[in-house]
């Protein structure tokens, strides 16, 4: 109790531990009806310490050996198996010792054997306990390193398409989405080969670290972005519907236009975006079909000169129509005009 006041908590365990060696040999004095194992301790007694001992053990549960012991991981379970190992071990041991050497030793010399086995057993299991758990620590830790790696494009710090699906796949199986409108968005820096060939990839690294510093501030916190792959990026935008997903899109496209570029590259190639936005339908999501659409509107924007946003709209029965949003002129107090659409047919 001392010890555990100063927050020793391994040694005060271990001692709380080790103390149960006084107390089953005190049981097993009743089992096998051996007047000197129990002497002066009770029955009663005997389980009054034994509770004593457990309290001491488990008053830190999260600490300590029984923290390790309780853990749920390759250095909890071993420990579990080599202490259930080790009493099974010291009991068949004992049961021999009794059986066929009873009448011939002496009572308080087998428990003594039995007691010092126990000790020795207990205390390695106690020291291959803690290594083990240090060493699944640091295995841990590295597997979340590499997890982290697998999840994470390494030049811009965003998600990659793997961490974009997974957590998109994530709040599909949720039941927020069934109420949630989601909008998928692509951006693609124009003419990036350009850039990359003219300037160096140094500068093309430099203008994705920018573009995607530049979309994650349009961005609500709760919204998904990944570097989709070579120039483009993937947005996943949940309760925000087709018609206002576009207008964030085109706060993107400017942000994106306003950068300046006279340091890195010359006038004549200016930094744009091209943007396609598609709904992801809450009632039957399909992800494969919703970055189809998505791409599709893409390839619009570029078809309309670059430099714009396009989206799509479900009409019904699986009809799709695409529109190129057009916005030389301010947003109309946040709303899209019809007169400023060209239509676009949908491509089956």
């Amino acid at each position: 109790m001392m010890l555990d006041s100063f927050r020793r908590y391994y040694l005060s365990q271990l001692l709380a531990f080790l103390s149960f060696v006084i107390i089953l040999a005190s049981f097993v004095g009743y089992a096998y009806n051996i007047e000197n194992f129990y002497g002066n301790m009770s029955f009663l007694t005997a389980l009054l310490a034994a509770g004593v001992g457990l309290s001491l053990c488990f008053k830190h549960a999260n600490r300590g050996l029984v923290r390790i012991l309780l853990l749920n991981n390759v250095a909890g379970k071993i420990s579990r198996a080599q202490i259930f190992a080790a009493f099974i071990f010291c009991a068949i041991a004992g049961h021999i010792q009794f059986t066929m050497f009873g009448d011939k030793a002496s009572s308080s010399l087998m428990l003594a054997i039995n007691m010092f086995m126990f000790f020795i057993i207990f205390s390695l299991i106690t020291v291959s306990s803690y290594f083990q758990e240090q060493a699944d620590a640091k295995r841990r830790g590295m597997e979340r390193h590499l997890m982290q790696l697998a999840r994470t494009d390494s030049l811009t710090g965003l998600n990659n398409r793997f961490a974009f699906f997974e957590s998109l796949g994530k709040f599909l199986k949720s039941q927020q989405h069934k109420t949630c409108p989601i909008t998928v968005m692509i951006i693609d820096i124009d003419h990036f080969k350009c850039f990359n060939d003219q300037f160096d990839h140094d500068v093309g690294d430099k203008i994705l670290v920018d573009i995607a510093k530049s979309i994650r501030k349009s961005l609500e916190p709760a919204d998904l972005l990944c570097r989709y792959g070579g120039g483009e990026f993937a947005v996943a935008m949940y309760n925000v519907p087709i018609r206002d997903a576009v207008l964030r899109a085109t706060a993107i496209r400017r942000n994106a236009r306003l950068h300046s570029q006279t340091d890195l590259t010359e006038p004549m190639l200016p930094l744009t975006v091209s943007i396609g936005c598609a709904p992801l339908e809450a009632a039957s999501p399909d992800t494969v079909k919703t970055m189809k659409n998505a791409y599709m509107a893409l390839y619009r924007a570029k078809r309309a000169g670059r430099d714009c946003v396009a989206y799509c709209e479900t009409l019904g029965k699986g009809a799709e129509e695409f529109y190129v949003y057009e916005d030389d002129n301010d947003l109309l107090d946040g709303m899209l005009s019809p007169n400023a659409n060209r239509n676009y047919r949908s491509v089956s």
